[in-house]
């Protein structure tokens, strides 16, 4: 299980590596790119603060307010600068 700690880091690194700028992408998008890579509903929903159901009507189209769609955002850009800028082989080491 991933460490809610971990996903803070990678946020506080993500944002820092961009400069502090945030970019606009749909929730249907970030919340359908995040499954993608093996997040469940209630994954995200824990990460972001959120209820698995929120998640489940975000990802069929539902409208988010501003905050919950920020924080889905800054989960998204962590995992897409990972995917990004990392593409791990055997031989790397990965230290938490």
């Amino acid at each position: 299980m991933i460490n809610t700690l971990v996903y803070i880091s990678i946020l506080f690194y993500s944002i820092m590596n961009l400069g502090g700028v945030m970019i606009s992408v749909d929730p249907v998008v970030m919340v359908g790119f995040l499954i993608s890579k093996g997040f469940s509903e209630a994954k995200i929903a824990k990460i972001v603060n959120a209820s698995q159901p929120t998640i489940n009507r975000i990802k069929n189209g539902s409208r988010t307010n501003y905050d919950l769609g920020k924080r889905i955002e800054l989960l998204y850009l962590s995992e897409q600068s990972l995917v990004d800028n990392h593409s791990a082989t055997s031989t790397d080491v990965v230290t938490v």
